[in-house]
């Protein structure tokens, strides 16, 4: 989780950054409430694999491993229209799992909104994981997830999405990085392939191997006969890091 001295230089971006967007869709104050606290808990059932899908609009959001039902966790709101929208269908063998902020525009008053999500996931069966970021501060602690697909949309602010650790199966990613600081932390022992397309900013490649025309991979990735993952990066205009760790 964000803390500290660290939380406060991040939350000072993300408000300057936050400023302008919210000038142009012509928001500018809201009544903030007090703090209101869901708790999410998607119940488990006879699904083979998930689709989980988060659409946060701006706020913090934080995702890991470790829920002992399909999806489980807290956000917390002090602004009417940030009550989230929670459903959940399963289509044969497949559940499908929507969190969203409600749909229409909003204002602040600065410095007062809070929307932090903390949410877990099972990693008992495969999930396609679908996430768009919004103007937020987020952490993907995606360690230990049994992943199918990843798909990730960084809008304004701060991203780290660690990915290090054992997997058992081979997927594809799709991260597109927007403005602010983007950290993707991969794993050593198993092979990944990287193919960018590069924005604004080139991006660093630490402890990759550059084949040329965007395209990076780690040492295990020659070495891998078995399963790998292969990363699309649409890279912003923020600082971005892909590292080995």
């Amino acid at each position: 989780m964000i803390k500290g001295g660290e939380a406060i230089m991040k939350r000072s971006f993300f408000w300057i950054m936050l400023v302008p967007l919210l000038i142009i869709s012509g928001c500018f104050s809201v009544e903030v409430g007090s703090l209101e606290k869901d708790t999410i808990e998607i119940i488990k059932d006879k699904s083979t694999e998930l689709e989980v899908i988060l659409d946060i609009s701006m706020g913090e959001l934080y995702v890991s491993k470790g829920a002992e039902e399909w999806v489980e966790g807290i956000i917390e709101y002090n602004v009417e229209s940030l009550d989230p929208e929670v459903n959940y269908e399963l289509i044969q063998n497949r559940g499908q799992v929507i969190i969203k902020q409600n749909d229409g525009n909003f204002g602040i008053n600065i410095g007062d909104v809070e929307n932090n999500w903390d949410l877990k996931l099972t990693n008992e069966i495969p999930i396609d994981l679908k996430i768009d970021a919004g103007v937020s501060e987020t952490e993907l602690d995606l360690r230990g997830l049994k992943l199918k697909n990843l798909e990730v949309q960084a809008g304004v602010g701060d991203i780290t999405i660690d990915m290090s650790g054992q997997w058992e199966e081979s997927f594809n990613a799709i991260i597109s990085t927007g403005v602010g600081s983007s950290t993707v932390i991969l794993p050593t022992d198993i092979g990944v392939i990287i193919e960018a397309d590069k924005g604004i900013v080139a991006g660093d490649f630490i402890g990759l191997i550059s084949l040329g025309d965007g395209v990076y991979v780690n040492e295990a990735y020659n070495a891998s006969n078995s399963h790998h993952i292969k990363i699309e990066a649409d890279l912003g205009i923020g600082e971005v890091v892909f590292k080995v760790n």
